[in-house]
């Protein structure tokens, strides 16, 4: 569009010269003015004056969150005994492996190791969490912050134990297949069982959160009081994130099937917030599932920039933590070449991530607790 460089008037094709000043048009679009600078650095300063209250907010209660963590540290040991428990699993795994296939046990061979691949790891391990919101986000531990059991570790020790070759000198088989009726009995077996532990665990949390005291007396109850709404929520946790990811991942390659699976990462993530809170309801409120889920819904609905604030808060946290753990795993692998089936080399896998996710999901499941309480309070309390 011509306009004029004298007074700055926009005209429109096909004229050449300003009325005004007589001056020659120049095409393209007239350079902002400083009107425009001040409209945008206006539309700036509402912006940030709008997104500082979530973010104060959404700090004040992590903050409240771990004022509670560092008075009751007795809270974590069940999130560290389940986290133990399931690295253990893991570690199972790779020695029972290593000893049906015993020659993929290779001695470790000693590689020297330049500086800068070292410092070239940390870039890495960086990029490889942001292009991959499944590990960055993590929705199962957003859904439910302390680590549950499932028992598929123990189930492919039993797999592999039952094609060990029965005679010296046999072949080891191909191939473990699945066994899906163990795997599947093993998997529910693992859900009610921490849906007991999670009960009392939850119940001694809303304690301290709410009268500063750990009621450790009362876990048993809690336990049987809420068992059944937390293990059919775990049964929706399941449902939404495992299994239309492993259909996602597994049956289709094209491009389309991973932005499709990184939107689907995306949005379990923000319906896993929703569960967070549902869990929070009903321990908080002693409600049943559906009900619990309502009132999650409207609670997010209503402060959901607090919200996002959180679960961005959340995945940073997570993310800072488990950088190193991550860079030690790749210098084991660089270091030596032939690691596999070493379980002993896989000990920052196995058992240093789940015990940092324990760490992180016993503070955020705090967290969670003191901002539904204040929220559910403003809710309440009307506009």
């Amino acid at each position: 569009m011509p306009w004029c460089p004298v007074c700055g008037a926009e005209y429109r094709e096909g004229m050449e010269t300003c009325a005004k000043c007589e001056a020659a048009l120049q095409d393209g679009p007239p350079p902002p003015s400083e009107d425009s600078f001040e409209a945008a650095r206006a539309i700036a300063v509402r912006l940030l004056r709008a997104a500082q209250r979530p973010i104060l907010e959404a700090l004040s209660h992590a903050a409240g969150g771990w004022r509670v963590l560092r008075r009751h540290r007795a809270l974590l040991v069940v999130p560290l005994l389940l986290a133990l428990v399931k690295g253990g699993e893991k570690m199972a795994w790779w020695a029972a492996y290593g000893r049906l296939f015993p020659e993929t046990r290779q001695t470790a061979t000693s590689n020297d190791l330049e500086l800068r691949d070292i410092v070239n790891l940390l870039p890495w391990s960086l990029r490889l969490r942001l292009l991959h919101p499944q590990v960055a986000l993590a929705a199962e531990q957003v859904a439910v912050p302390v680590p549950w059991l499932d028992y598929q570790g123990t189930a492919s020790s039993i797999e592999i134990g039952a094609q060990r070759p029965a005679r010296p000198g046999e072949d080891a088989p191909a191939r473990v297949p699945a066994n899906w009726p163990l795997r599947f009995g093993l998997y529910l077996f693992g859900l009610a069982v921490s849906s007991f532990i999670l009960g009392g665990f939850f119940g001694a949390a809303r304690s301290a959160v709410e009268r500063d005291a750990v009621a450790w007396l009362d876990f048993g109850r809690d336990g049987r009081r809420y068992w059944l709404r937390l293990f059919l929520l775990l049964a929706i946790v399941t449902a939404l994130y495992r299994a239309p990811s492993l259909m996602i991942v597994e049956r289709w390659s094209s491009p389309e099937s991973t932005i499709l699976a990184r939107l689907h990462f995306f949005a379990i993530t923000i319906v896993s917030f929703f569960l967070a809170l549902t869990w929070c309801a009903i321990v908080s409120d002693d409600v049943g599932l559906g009900r619990a889920l309502r009132r999650s819904v409207v609670t997010v609905g209503r402060w959901a920039a607090v919200g996002v604030c959180l679960l961005l808060l959340l995945s940073l946290v997570r993310l800072l933590l488990l950088l190193p753990v991550e860079v030690a795993e790749a210098l084991l692998l660089m270091k030596y070449g032939a690691y596999q089936y070493m379980p002993l080399l896989h000990l920052p896998a196995t058992m240093l991530r789940p015990i940092v996710a324990a760490l992180v999901g016993t503070w955020f499941c705090l967290t969670a607790l003191h901002w539904y309480r204040a929220a559910r309070a403003k809710t309440e309390a009307g506009p």
